[in-house]
């Protein structure tokens, strides 16, 4: 999760604002079956990172962005 915070500040510090965010991510193969907070890692990428992601970026869409 550390990683992911990391890179939503790394976008903040280098955009203003942001026009899309689309979250799209998978595991193949992975060799361990959880992730340091103890999560299973597939529901780690499926279900929180995305959220953490677009929440921590969210303020760069705007008052105008949009969920579809």
């Amino acid at each position: 999760m550390s990683q992911v915070i990391a890179l939503a500040e790394a976008v903040k510090t280098t955009h203003g604002k942001i026009d899309v965010l689309i979250n799209n991510a998978g595991i193949f193969r992975a060799e361990n079956n959880t992730i340091l907070e103890g999560l299973d890692i597939r529901f780690a990428v499926n279900t929180i990172v995305p959220y953490l992601l677009t929440h921590s970026l969210l303020p760069l869409l705007g008052e105008k962005g949009a969920f579809y």
